[in-house]
């Protein structure tokens, strides 16, 4: 058989690699930023020492959760609620029929002990 070299047609990246080039930039720009963003203020070492050890007046949150990490944390919440409702329901449901089979069980037993003491009655 003949063996011909067939070549591979020549894909072109360019515009994946300008798009990941772009999102690279990007990120790391932001990075810089909040790196160049002054952190709290806290009291120097010594200052601490020689203030009393008292609770702080107030707390400050310095790291906030990202728009769309806070999003897709709702949205599984919301998901995981919308599952779970429907087993709260058939779990109540079925909370409901035990108690009604629990007391049909009693009325049942209750009956059996009066057919026994009948039957040992007349049995005298």
């Amino acid at each position: 058989a003949d063996l011909q070299a067939t070549a591979t047609p020549a894909v072109d990246l360019s515009p994946l690699t300008a798009g990941l080039k772009d999102t690279t930039d990007r990120l790391i720009a932001a990075l810089a930023a909040a790196q160049t963003k002054p952190a709290a203020a806290s009291p120097p070492p010594a200052a601490t020492a020689a203030a009393p050890a008292a609770l702080p007046a107030e707390v400050r949150v310095i790291n906030k959760i990202p728009d769309t990490f806070l999003y897709v944390m709702k949205e599984q919440f919301a998901i995981m609620q919308g599952w779970m409702e429907p087993f709260a329901k058939v779990n109540a449901r079925q909370d409901e029929q035990l108690s009604e089979l629990g007391a049909t069980l009693k009325d049942i037993i209750g009956r059996y002990d009066k057919v026994i003491k009948r039957l040992e009655q007349s049995a005298e």
